[in-house]
């Protein structure tokens, strides 16, 4: 029986060598990020500070990432990594009174809990929602936990723990009926499984390159959905999240449209 897989596993040099038997923090190193690569440091070396082309190749991510969604490139920001995206969001929510709970069950990656912990400062009430027996978070566990207090629904697409696989489209609608925004953290499952998030309703959703992106760290996406993006007014800015980066213009602090007001800095090569 012919391998149906051989030209796509000649493009890792690692199992020529070894067995691989896991993804979940570094993906196994391919030829073509290998070449892109190369390609940046050879851009470094031979042309020093290529900001145009840079600039091509971070649109050109945005938009690969976009499709991968269902969404438009637009709708997209780059950071360092999803701790700084899911800062970088939580730091433009209100928490009034009534309306400040933020829903996350107890089984997400520790970084996304201490995130929406950490807001409690700004009025937030996180509570964590729990399988029976320490089993699988099913839709009736969040169902039991989202009322009319909610501002947030915190929840992994794909359970770095266990694999569990949440249906996205009815937690979304379950957490919007009571007027709630839905955070997806969706790393473990980006570039493995089929993602939509027009279709599933989604608020947000982020993902770094690692894993099943098969690329490296320093680099993550988040998708804001457009209408909501346009409310947002983030304080972890910088030049790059301005309408006009290039005006220079210190005293004004304004915000570029849809999700690219969540850009900082100089972003991530």
């Amino acid at each position: 029986m012919t391998f149906p897989f051989a030209a796509e596993r000649a493009l890792f040099p690692i199992p020529r060598t070894r067995a691989q038997l896991s993804s979940c923090s570094q993906s196994a190193l391919s030829q073509p990020v290998i070449d892109g690569l190369a390609r940046y440091m050879a851009s470094w070396q031979d042309k020093g500070m290529d900001w145009g082309g840079w600039a091509q190749v971070l649109d050109q991510a945005k938009a690969e990432f976009a499709r991968l969604i269902g969404a438009d490139a637009s709708d997209i920001a780059v950071m360092s990594c999803v701790s700084d995206l899911a800062s970088s969001f939580g730091n433009c929510l209100q928490f009034g009174p009534g309306k400040n709970g933020i829903v996350v069950g107890d089984n997400e990656f520790p970084s996304l809990g201490h995130v929406w912990l950490a807001q409690q400062k700004r009025g937030a009430c996180v509570s964590f929602v729990s399988g029976e027996g320490n089993q699988d978070i099913v839709l009736a566990d969040y169902e039991k936990s989202i009322d009319a207090s909610t501002r947030l629904v915190s929840v992994s697409h794909v359970s770095y723990s266990n694999g569990y696989r949440q249906d996205l489209a009815a937690i979304a609608a379950l957490a919007h009926a009571h007027d709630a925004l839905v955070f997806v953290d969706a790393y473990p499952s980006v570039g493995a499984m089929h993602i939509d998030v027009v279709r599933d309703d989604i608020d947000v959703l982020v993902c770094g390159a690692q894993k099943f992106l098969l690329g490296c760290p320093g680099i993550a996406f988040m998708y804001v959905r457009r209408t909501l993006a346009q409310t947002l007014e983030p304080a972890n800015t910088g030049w790059f999240g301005r309408v006009n980066p290039l005006a220079f213009d210190i005293r004004t602090l304004d915000y570029a449209e849809g999700a690219r007001r969540f850009d900082t800095g100089t972003p991530p090569s």
